[in-house]
């Protein structure tokens, strides 16, 4: 994340970084939405996410942009070559970080210019932590976290996550549901499939294709987390 700090913030980062909420204050906002039946997405972003916007407006592409193993491991090339249109998906990247309800741009961006998220978005007045569901496993909060309601885990290789997932935290069978998405080739599938679910509560490790799969999928009425590579190798 790039930790090091070296000098004092800017005055427009210092008033940026108190307005982040802790990761247990944001846990408990998801119970609160939950238990008022109310919808909600949560979008969190990175330095990946920040060369695509930069691409779409106009930048020069980062390298690893270009590089095979990184486009596919993201969900950006598919097992026949295809590619995303990158101005297509800065475009949907930029919709998602301003349309979703709790936004996590990378803190580090508050003093690494590299990192820096939130001056490509509209303010805030409160974001979460990017690293959110990596303090919720941490911090052992998973377990009641996943009996608050049926569950739906979006990602690659959905059955493993959602057997693990029932497993590791003794739910019962059926519990957890599985949709599966490994490219951006699968999101009208994904849309498809959340809307015909009976499932409340939906996380998402989808990369960069998956961040405005997060906020559509909200608008059916759900609550839906984009809590990323933790829910696949923390959890």
């Amino acid at each position: 994340m790039g930790t090091v700090i070296n000098e004092p913030l800017s005055d427009e980062s210092s008033a940026v970084l108190h307005k982040y909420m802790d990761s247990v204050a944001f846990y408990v906002v998801v119970h609160d939405y939950f238990f008022r039946h109310r919808s909600m997405s949560a979008v969190r972003m990175g330095d990946g996410e920040r060369a695509i916007i930069q691409t779409y407006q106009g930048a020069l592409p980062r390298r690893y942009l270009k590089n095979d193993e990184w486009l596919r491991k993201y969900g950006l090339r598919d097992s026949d070559g295809n590619t995303c249109d990158l101005d297509w998906l800065g475009s949907m990247l930029l919709d998602a970080g301003n349309s979703a309800t709790y936004f996590g741009p990378n803190m580090a961006g508050l003093w690494k210019e590299f990192y820096d998220l939130t001056t490509l978005f509209k303010p805030r007045d409160t974001y979460i932590p990017g690293l959110f569901s990596c303090y919720w496993g941490s911090l052992r909060l998973v377990h009641a976290f996943l009996r608050l309601g049926k569950i739906c885990v979006v990602c690659g290789q959905s059955a493993g996550v959602k057997g693990r997932l029932e497993r590791t935290y003794d739910l019962s069978d059926g519990h957890v549901e599985g949709i599966e998405l490994r490219s951006y080739l699968d999101i009208s599938r994904v849309l498809d499939a959340v809307e015909d679910s009976k499932a409340q509560i939906f996380l998402f490790a989808g990369g960069p294709p998956g961040k405005m799969l997060v906020v559509d999928c909200a608008r059916e009425g759900k609550i839906c987390l984009d809590v990323g590579h933790a829910m696949v190798a923390l959890w």
